[in-house]
């Protein structure tokens, strides 16, 4: 009797706490509704994910202007994703996920209060931790919302949105698109997949143990995954045998045989839905699913949803030749290493932003929406970003010109710099003096960040970020070392670096990338046409400049990347520039044509150096892709040049970039004069003040005195530098260096130091260039005329 009163008193307090739960989360609700405001509303968008299974299409457009279906055409996950009806999904499959998920799943209105009651108890007496109790219709609602913040109100929010759709949906329309939803470990949603992933089997087929090890899976995908914890599954596959037991939807026989039944795996990895997607059809899926959520103002989830299930023809700006090509190159592994270096490409049009071909990745592509190496790998970008940071800028704000002389050595010796001196060249050498097409070919550092500091980092910044589409820059890249060396502090995407080089091959007008042009629904109607994003970067004369100076780093002897394009040279003009960060872990080669615009980013998923790897095996498949690229895209008629009608060619001292006197002429180096590429407001006016004319003695192999004869002497031309550094640094051209001295001065007589070592500045160094010999040192073969510098040189 007393167990009686006893049950019927838990049975009240049960009642009456549910009560008291209920009315908590009215007042709650009503209280950040009224706070906060809560949505409630269901989207209809995600209900036509429900009933719309329609998979999407793909169309290129052929030269003709016409459509045409590109590659596998219908947009599929593959074996990651495959929708499958209600009614083929098997009843004991079904009551697994019900056991499990949501015992009153038939019978709630959405939320399940025993449950929500348990779970709020939980939350109060836990001091905060996950409220949880969520029931198949809530779990539907965050896996198409993709809301799965930890608040109270993304809680309540959830609750009133499943009360909602139930309204709205059936029971078997939910558990439809929940079991075609639900994630279940190692990148595979829905059921279907699962079945097939797991037991190589189509869903239909699958037995009661083996439903209840999918529907093990679902809470924690890893860990009760049976492929990789069998033993964990095994222990939860248990549980819900028993639970489908005790709610009656098994009998004791069968609980008891599939107790004791072993479960058999036949992982299937290779088996795939439909056809593996090429890397461009990736690309369009991502960024197809961006353009949908904004233009139908939904999560990225039910975007995505749509895109699979909705039907829709897509129009991309492939060239299908061009991407084919592409692929079948990137499948030959050899072409990079042998050690699972990767790599990416991407070639697209200048004058728009369409991005023609675009490959993710080394070898056979055997996966759907796999790591997209070209637009989903951010690394630093080294020396390819020096023409977009630095050159760019300095050009646009008048900061260089074309025949700018910069002096090539370190700027820094102390604080946070090493005390040898800051920045380094990559080749460890220092040039001295040296033209802006030098210190462009040969990629050097000094002159970047020196540049660098006369343009402004703000500047810099703010063109990559604002005028380029730079989007992953932060605030700690504001450095000399991020933006003139391009060391970033996340780095950048391989078609983010790529499209940004567009505003050189277009006259200054930057086109953001773009796979899709147009998105139109089952009937026809267009729901996106991503017309072209363009913005006016530079005047057309700095991107013409800019363009003559980057053809160097492929035609100069001295330029990295000489000798490598021998396949795209001979049919077009080409500019571009490499890029190697340190430690050698990424390599870049971004490089245009008049038609087009190609980079490739060579390196490991997980970084190490590239020190195995031929130094310019990528700058081969860059050249053979880019050659068939100007093929398709060029112009056939002749070969395709550059247009520089904004230039005039003008010769220029390279130690000055002004206009050469004789002094210039007798340089002993005999190569400082050039022909350069000026607008009119840059073409050189004043002459070269740099250099000074010297008498020099033959003879004696230095700088001449009074006494060394007539015969033996000549005029040259030496440089008149300034530098006072605190060590003792190599810098080539430092035997050429002179200075100003007065009449009757008195040289300092020695085989290794130059003649005005008595006129350096005091406690500093002027560089030396490590020969036995300067050039510049004073003639010890005739000693002057004169008592004090008689008694100096002994």
């Amino acid at each position: 009797m007393k167990t009686g009163k006893r049950s019927v008193f838990v049975c009240f307090l049960t009642v009456i706490s549910i009560l008291l739960v209920l009315l908590l989360i009215a007042t709650v609700a009503c209280g950040l509704y009224l706070t906060y405001g809560i949505d409630s509303d269901i989207d209809e968008l995600m209900l036509y994910t429900a009933d719309n299974k329609t998979p999407s299409k793909l169309y290129a457009i052929t030269e003709e202007g016409t459509l045409e279906e590109y590659g596998e055409n219908q947009i599929s996950l593959g074996m990651n994703n495959e929708y499958v009806s209600f009614d083929k999904i098997p009843q004991d499959l079904i009551n697994a996920f019900i056991a499990i998920e949501d015992k009153r799943f038939y019978t709630h209105i959405g939320f399940d209060p025993i449950t929500t009651a348990k779970a709020v108890f939980k939350y109060i007496f836990s001091q905060g931790s996950s409220p949880g109790g969520s029931t198949i219709t809530q779990q539907l609602i965050k896996n198409l919302t993709g809301d799965d913040e930890v608040t109270v109100k993304r809680k309540l929010t959830e609750i009133m949105k499943a009360v909602k759709l139930e309204k709205v949906m059936t029971k078997e329309d939910i558990l439809e698109v929940y079991l075609n939803t639900i994630y279940l470990s190692q990148g595979t949603y829905g059921v279907s997949a699962a079945a097939r992933l797991y037991f190589n089997k189509s869903v239909e087929d699958l037995t009661l143990v083996e439903s209840a090890a999918i529907a093990a899976i679902t809470q924690a995908p890893t860990k009760w995954d049976p492929i990789i914890n069998p033993d964990q599954n095994t222990k939860r596959r248990n549980i819900i045998l028993n639970e489908m037991y005790q709610n009656g939807m098994i009998d004791q026989n069968t609980l008891s045989s599939a107790l004791e039944e072993e479960l058999i795996l036949s992982p299937c990895y290779d088996k795939v839905v439909g056809n593996t997607s090429s890397w461009y059809t990736d690309a369009v899926i991502a960024e197809a699913i961006t353009l949908l959520e904004e233009a139908l103002d939904v999560s990225p989830k039910v975007a995505e949803h749509h895109l699979f299930q909705g039907g829709y023809r897509i129009i991309i700006a492939v060239n299908p030749e061009l991407q084919h090509y592409a692929e079948e190159i990137y499948k030959n592994s050899s072409l990079f290493s042998s050690d699972g270096a990767q790599s990416a490409f991407v070639v697209l049009d200048p004058g728009n932003g369409n991005v023609l071909a675009l490959v993710g990745g080394v070898g056979e592509k055997n996966a759907n929406r796999v790591l997209n190496r070209a637009t989903q790998t951010v690394r630093s970008p080294g020396s390819s970003l020096k023409p977009l940071s630095v050159f760019l800028p300095a050009l646009e704000y008048n900061t260089i010109h074309y025949g700018s002389c910069i002096d090539d050595i370190p700027l820094y010796f102390n604080g946070k710099f090493p005390e040898s001196g800051w920045p380094k060249n990559a080749s460890g050498i220092y040039y001295g003096l040296v033209s802006l097409e030098k210190a462009v070919a040969s990629s050097l550092n000094t002159a970047s960040v020196s540049i660098l500091e006369r343009v402004g980092i703000d500047n810099s910044y703010r063109i990559l970020s604002e005028s380029l589409g730079i989007s992953t820059l932060e605030n700690s890249d504001k450095t000399l070392s991020s933006l003139a060396l391009g060391g970033m502090t996340k780095g950048v995407s391989l078609l983010e670096l790529t499209a940004a080089y567009s505003p050189l091959a277009s006259g200054g007008i930057y086109s953001s990338a773009r796979t899709v042009l147009e998105i139109q629904d089952s009937g026809g109607k267009t729901v996106v046409a991503q017309e072209k994003r363009q913005t006016i970067v530079c005047r057309e004369s700095s991107a013409q400049t800019l363009t003559k100076l980057l053809e160097g780093v492929v035609t100069r002897s001295d330029g990295t990347a000489r000798g490598a394009l021998p396949k795209l040279t001979k049919i077009s003009s080409v500019a571009g520039k490499t890029g190697t960060t340190s430690n050698q872990y990424d390599r870049w080669f971004v490089g245009y044509t008049p038609s087009v615009v190609g980079g490739i980013w060579v390196g490991y998923d997980e970084q190490k150096s590239l020190s195995g790897v031929a130094g310019k095996a990528h700058l081969t498949v860059w050249d053979t892709i880019m050659a068939r690229a100007e093929e398709l895209c060029g112009n056939h008629s002749k070969q395709s040049t550059f247009r520089y009608d904004l230039l005039s060619e003008v010769r220029y001292c390279t130690a000055s970039g002004k206009i050469p006197t004789e002094a210039c002429y007798a340089d002993p180096r005999g190569n400082m004069i050039a022909v350069g590429f000026f607008t009119k407001e840059t073409m050189p006016e004043s002459t070269c003040d740099t250099h000074i004319a010297l008498a020099y003695c033959v003879e004696g192999s230095g700088v001449a005195g009074n006494a060394c004869p007539h015969s033996s002497v000549k005029t040259v031309g030496l440089t008149v530098v300034n530098r006072a550094f605190p060590i003792d640094i190599t810098v080539r051209d430092s035997q050429y260096t002179a200075m100003r001295l007065p009449d009757g001065y008195i040289p300092y007589i020695s085989q290794t130091d130059p003649y005005f070592k008595y006129y350096s500045p005091q406690g500093s160094y002027v560089g030396k260039s490590n020969v036995a010999s300067p050039y510049n040192k004073f003639c010890t073969l005739h000693p002057p005329l004169s008592e004090i510098s008689e008694k100096l040189a002994r």
